[in-house]
């Protein structure tokens, strides 16, 4: 039974790193572009939930605390991606950003 738990734990986590870093090359780029603060969700290489998903599985996983404080900042960047189409992109970013920060905090991590 434990060895079907680890299992499962290595496949999620085998699935969830290469989906890491696909948004972090994303992020990088963003960045060296110098884009703007609020960013089109249409360009996230995945969507955003299982961006999300992948994040805090990867998170879990990590020992190293810079490797960890990377990954909070990058759960916490996903706010950045809005719908440009959207009424108000920077509010809902803002509103997200607050709402991913809580999540963070509530699965133990800190920023």
């Amino acid at each position: 039974m434990e060895e079907d738990k680890d299992k499962i734990a290595e496949e999620r986590l085998a699935a969830a790193v290469p989906v890491v870093q696909s948004y972090g090359k994303l992020l990088n780029a963003a960045n060296s572009a110098g884009e703007s603060e609020v960013l089109d969700a249409g360009d996230l290489p995945h969507p955003k939930d299982t961006i999300k998903q992948s994040l805090m599985t990867v998170l879990q996983s990590v020992q190293n605390a810079e490797e960890k404080q990377s990954l909070a900042s990058a759960y916490a960047l996903l706010a950045k991606f809005q719908d440009l189409g959207g009424a108000d992109a920077v509010t809902q970013m803002n509103t997200e950003r607050l709402t991913l920060l809580g999540e963070l905090g509530a699965a133990g991590f800190e920023l």
